[in-house]
């Protein structure tokens, strides 16, 4: 075997590393992330006082458009909102508080909520949205990392196979 050809399957093999290093570290990031934005969330649901807030306002936050297949455009109404809160803590202060991004309330309705005892400021409201779609990126980010282990261990093995 001749030298190029040894340094061409080389850099195949180190290119074919370096892909799936990449591929390995965003799986691992958004595992990360989300697993421990989940945990989070659920460690204030689980562990949080429960109270009722009261919406003081709602916010517009955005809403999603989809086409139909015709080209006209058909409006759907999934609109988010930022929701102002207020409620009364464990010590009988009021807490206000802005939520993030969830379906739309009246102003004036109730919403339960859970908040940290220590920090009213950390709260959920109940039942969290989201949650599932935290445990879906995370499970995206454990195939990519699984993936790419079995790519990177192929290609080693074929390598080794050559030699």
């Amino acid at each position: 075997m001749n030298e190029t050809n040894v340094k061409s399957k080389l850099s195949d093999l180190l290119g074919t590393c370096v892909i799936a290093m990449i591929f390995i570290l965003a799986g691992i990031a958004a595992m990360y992330f989300s697993l421990n934005n989940y945990y989070a969330r659920k460690h204030i649901i689980d562990h949080g006082v429960k109270a009722e807030a009261t919406v003081l306002d709602a916010m517009r936050a955005s809403s999603s458009k989809k086409r139909h297949k015709s080209g006209a455009r058909v409006r759907v109404s999934e609109a988010k909102y930022y929701l102002d809160l207020s409620f009364e803590d464990t010590q009988g202060r009021t807490q206000r508080v802005q939520s993030t991004k969830y379906d739309y309330r009246e102003r004036g309705s109730k919403v339960q909520i859970a908040h940290l005892e220590e920090n009213p400021q950390q709260f959920e409201i109940i039942p969290p949205q989201g949650m599932t779609l935290l445990l879906i990126i995370a499970g995206g980010g454990a195939f990519f990392c699984i993936i790419a282990l079995c790519v990177l261990g192929a290609e080693i093995r074929r390598h080794m196979k050559k030699r």
